[in-house]
């Protein structure tokens, strides 16, 4: 990686003038701010560049670039039969095609995607979805038997079928090699843990009263009618969930991006969450505890 020249910005300050950013790039600041990141610039001049990218971060001596992309999108009006098409995936690839097209000429760099929805009803941006738009739909495959002409039953594969933002369709050969990560950035609503021990615990005495396991309707009923002048300690703080491409050029550190509440997926074999933050993991805890997430 050639040297370039980098401002650091010392101390974290919000934006002063918020007209100058998005929602998203003020999430992005506030999730910087709360992880201690402070070696950041918005809207940096690259040497040699025409495109500008939204953030400049220095971690490690590593410089690393970074395109926040807000998803927005209308309900569309339904159809005469009340159903409309759904694509989880289009919204994303246009962003990651403009991506694409922002980090074109900074092959020398890594360079990563942040991407935020602010009303896409149709976009889904969880971790396996994410990888669908990189790398094809997800779907399945099966052998089939040419000889009797039919599938064969539990021969059933996952698979990443075909659109793929980070594969050629024509050959399957890698492409938009430069962007090295998709981050989804968002409010994540933090659970209090003591409210959902107690609630698990208030579970457990009311299904031993009764002689069963309660109903999944049950449990949610009997956790919306919990006390509500209670005192609970939820809030919504802002986190990631890094997705890995695995064909990066130069891949995100992975010694990044490790809040309480984060999360990283790379495709290991398989989709898998290679790095929980720990409070995320006690509050998944608490949740299976509490079986707010039966299935």
């Amino acid at each position: 990686m050639r040297a370039t020249r980098f401002v650091a910005l010392g101390p974290f300050r919000m934006a002063s003038k918020p007209a100058n950013r998005t929602q998203s790039e003020l999430l992005f600041e506030a999730y910087l701010a709360s992880t201690g990141i402070r070696d950041w610039e918005f809207e940096p001049p690259i040497p040699g560049q025409t495109r500008t990218p939204d953030y400049r971060m220095r971690v490690g001596g590593q410089e690393l670039l970074f395109e926040v992309k807000e998803l927005r999108q209308k309900r569309p009006l339904p159809g005469p039969s009340g159903a409309a098409y759904v694509d989880p995936y289009k919204s994303l690839r246009r962003r990651i095609n403009d991506g694409r097209k922002k980090f074109k000429d900074m092959k020398e760099w890594c360079c990563s995607l942040v991407v935020c929805n602010m009303g896409d009803w149709e976009a889904r941006l969880d971790p396996e979805t994410v990888l669908g738009a990189m790398l094809g739909d997800l779907g399945f495959v099966m052998d089939f038997d040419r000889e009797r002409g039919c599938l064969v039953p539990g021969t059933e594969q996952p698979a990443f079928l075909e659109r793929g933002m980070m594969i050629t369709q024509k050959t399957g050969e890698p492409q938009n090699t430069t962007i090295s990560a998709v981050i989804v950035l968002e409010e994540f609503l933090a659970r209090d843990i003591g409210d959902l021990r107690a609630y698990a615990t208030n579970l457990r005495a009311m299904e031993a009263e009764l002689g069963r396991e309660l109903t999944p309707d049950e449990r949610l009923h009997a956790y919306a009618r919990r006390v509500p002048s209670e005192p609970r300690g939820d809030r919504q703080v802002p986190r990631v969930t890094v997705v890995e491409n695995p064909f990066a050029r130069l891949p995100l550190p992975r010694n990044l991006f490790t809040g309480p509440f984060d999360e990283r997926w790379a495709l290991v074999t398989r989709p898998l969450r290679i790095f929980g933050g720990n409070k995320l993991q006690e509050q998944e805890k608490a949740e299976k505890e509490a079986n707010l997430h039966p299935h």
